[in-house]
């Protein structure tokens, strides 16, 4: 996986539904048949790590679809609205989101702890 080549600042379209059909050509049941198998075949956990699905473009919360330089499809993957990095597939770009998630959330759980000791210690 590759991290870090873009550290540009994202919108949340990432997020945001697309009107990409996936690669798979044609009109509106094309699409509609493609985005239900990708649905079908999405990843939800790597080594015990528990993936953000999504209904937008890539499946995954936090990821989206973006060419690279050398017209390759990327994906890149931003948490809070900031740039993780860009990946070669959607579920690499997944799992750094997934983790991102998991430290942001194991750092906002110890300073609750934290304020918490320090109000009871002030009473």
């Amino acid at each position: 996986a590759g991290g870090g080549e873009s550290g540009e600042e994202a919108g949340e379209e990432a997020d945001e539904e697309s009107s990409d059909d996936g690669g798979f050509g044609g009109g509106e049941g094309t699409a509609e048949t493609a985005a239900a198998v990708a649905r079908a075949e999405r990843v939800t956990e790597v080594d015990g790590l528990v993936l953000h699905l999504s209904s937008n473009a890539t499946g995954y919360r936090g990821v989206a679809k973006r060419r690279g330089s050398s017209r390759r499809e990327r994906f890149q993957a931003c948490f809070r609205r900031k740039s993780i990095g860009c990946y070669t597939t959607a579920v690499e770009a997944a799992v750094a989101y997934a983790q991102r998630a998991a430290v942001t959330q194991a750092i906002d759980w110890m300073l609750q702890q934290v304020v918490a000791e320090v109000s009871e210690e002030g009473e």
